[in-house]
Formats: structure tokens, sequence, C-alpha cells
């Protein structure tokens, strides 16, 4: 409507409104916008608040890491970071830990990828499809032992017995 100019024949509160909700979708959901490929993994802070990103994550095959306290299910997310989700502090805390940690894993892959001569090419995923949930991960490593990992009985259970004696 701005660009239209259509904006102007909305009344002053009106085009006011219409512009603080632009304001809030371009800041929210501006980063999503230049995205070009699946994230490789995704921060979640309050998990039992944020459930929908977390299952959206899921179907896209996306890891999840959780920094989560005592009100939350550490089942819902892939790594879990225990920690005080609520207090402004210890969430600016762990998540600038984290940025520091990603930024410095980034630079060492960077400079083994050169030493080593070879391009990345081979790391990222081909075609469309987005990558494997836990579960197909789960499956692929059972896969990847082969079928004497799975022909190996499982340990029989210690049955109860009572003792003659007592």
């Amino acid at each position: 409507m701005e660009e239209s100019g259509t904006i102007e024949i909305e009344s002053k509160k009106m085009a006011s409104t219409l512009r603080r909700e632009k304001k809030k979708i371009d800041r929210n959901l501006g980063g999503i916008r230049e995205m070009s490929q699946i994230p490789g993994a995704m921060v979640v802070i309050d998990p039992a608040r944020e459930i929908n990103a977390i299952k959206e994550a899921r179907r896209l095959g996306v890891p999840v890491v959780g920094i989560l306290d005592t009100d939350c299910d550490p089942s819902v997310v892939d790594i879990v970071i225990p920690g005080n989700d609520d207090a402004l502090k210890s969430v600016r805390l762990l998540v600038d830990r984290l940025a520091t940690a990603v930024e410095e894993g980034s630079a060492n892959r960077r400079e083994q990828v050169a030493a080593a001569g070879g391009d990345r090419s081979s790391d990222t995923p081909v075609g469309d499809e987005p990558r494997p949930t836990r579960n197909q991960r789960a499956q692929d490593l059972r896969a990847r032992r082969g079928p004497s990992a799975e022909a190996a009985p499982a340990a029989p259970a210690a049955e109860a017995t009572p003792e003659a004696g007592a």
C-alpha cells in the first residue's frame, strides 16, 4: 500500500497501524525471506511456547536445540541445554555462547576444508528432499551396521524365580 500510494487514502490512525504492523512483520519474518536453503539446526528458547516451530522443524528434518527449564518436556527437542528460559539475561548469555561456538566451529570447518583442498559439495544435501528425521537417521544407522547387528540376540531378561530353600 505504501508503494502504490493507497495508504494515503486511509485515515492517519489506520495508516499508522498498518505501518506498525508492517514493521513488526519485517522484524519477525524478514530473515526468513532471504533464506536460500533449509537451516542446519534451529535453536528454540522455550519449547512449550514454540511447539509449532518445533513441529515444522520435525517435518523438514531440521535438528532442534532447546534451552529449557523444568517446566518443559525434553523429549520434543534433539539437543537439550538446561537453563533458565524465562530470564532475559540468562537467555542472552546462552544465545551469545551458542553463536560464538557456531562461529568458531564454522571457522574451524572452513580451515579443515581449505587444508584438505576439497570442496564442500559432498556435505550439502542433494535434490529438494528435506533432511531425514530422527527416526530415519536411526534406520539409516541400523542399515549401515549391517545384518549382523540386527541378528545378534538380545540378552535374556533375568526371570524372578523363587529359591528352593526359601
